[in-house]
């Protein structure tokens, strides 16, 4: 091989050494924590489990209940403002952010749990 194809050749296989590295530390760095909409979406649904529970605590759901309305849209519409963002973020998950959404779901699972656990049963 001549050595100006020898230059050319480590030239070109640096620059696309350099070009994966930039991507991949682009893509990372782009990705890293970008669950932010999925993060929100879990977080305004254990809001509205708490607006939910408070209406449950007398054991009845009636008109005195509807204060607690504004509190219901308000926590669900921030969780989907960008619901259409989620397929994007959870396409290519790293681990630390699949743990990190697991444990926002069991956090919301136990929520549920321990507010509905010992409420009495809803009257009509």
């Amino acid at each position: 091989m001549p050595l100006e194809w020898s230059y050319l050749f480590m030239a070109e296989t640096t620059a696309k050494l350099e070009t994966e590295f930039f991507t991949h530390i682009f893509r990372r760095y782009s990705m890293e924590k970008n669950i932010k909409e999925t993060m929100e979406l879990i977080a305004s649904l254990k809001g509205l489990l708490e607006v939910v529970a408070k209406v449950m605590e007398d054991g009845k759901v009636g008109i005195t209940d509807i204060r607690y309305v504004p509190s219901a849209i308000a926590n669900l519409r921030a969780g989907l403002v960008g619901i259409k963002n989620i397929p994007v973020e959870v396409k290519d998950l790293t681990n630390e952010e699949l743990q990190e959404i697991v444990t926002a779901l069991v956090d919301l699972g136990m929520s549920a749990y321990e507010k509905f656990a010992e409420l009495p049963a809803v009257e009509a």
